[in-house]
């Protein structure tokens, strides 16, 4: 059986899943309402931050596989630039859907949820690799 292209790997394993969430993600904001008419109230930030942080966790992963051998800092930049970027096409979608709004505070959530994704995905793994240096020069 042929192996498959590293290319095609990284699509199939890491980036398909992030497209098809993004896909999720337009979709329920091109709707008018959320299904069964379900409203989020109070919550909302709660849930921009919680949706960008589950998208934040696939593209840490997927920036990584995609940047080995890269500085520490450079997949964690790439994956919140991205997350950026669907933010703000995200929430300008919302802004010509009737009965929908945009506003800098959701967007400011959805940073926020990627941001933190890097953090858990990227800060125990950069401590875990200085600690190992440290055990092998005798520290």
């Amino acid at each position: 059986m042929p192996r498959l292209s590293r290319t095609i790997r990284l699509l199939l394993l890491h980036w398909i899943p992030v497209a098809v969430y993004m896909t999720l993600v337009f979709y329920f904001s091109s709707r008018q309402q959320l299904p069964g008419g379900f409203t989020l109230g109070p919550y909302d930030k709660a849930a921009h931050f919680g949706q960008y942080f589950v998208l934040g966790l696939l593209l840490g992963r997927a920036s990584r596989a995609t940047l080995p051998g890269m500085p520490a800092a450079a997949p964690w930049i790439l994956a919140l630039f991205i997350g950026m970027g669907i933010g703000a096409a995200d929430e300008t979608l919302q802004a010509f859907v009737p009965g929908r709004y945009s506003t800098m505070s959701d967007f400011l959530a959805d940073t926020a949820g990627v941001l933190a994704a890097q953090a858990v995905i990227h800060l125990p793994r950069r401590r875990h690799t200085r600690a190992r240096i440290a055990m092998t020069e005798g520290r």
